[in-house]
């Protein structure tokens, strides 16, 4: 097994992604207890997302 080059992941590229239809996502957290909780879930949807 080999590691993809981009070229060959099949993704948009930044133009074809901006124009894309998207599904819009609402992330909801309840009882947080840690600062570092929230910071991993915004990082987790920023990669998600981006």
């Amino acid at each position: 097994m080999r590691k993809l080059a981009n070229a060959e992941l099949d993704r948009l590229n930044k133009e074809e992604f901006k124009e894309a239809e998207k599904t819009p996502i609402i992330v909801i957290l309840d009882d947080i207890r840690s600062l570092h909780n929230i910071g991993s879930v915004f990082r987790t949807c920023d990669a998600f997302f981006n």
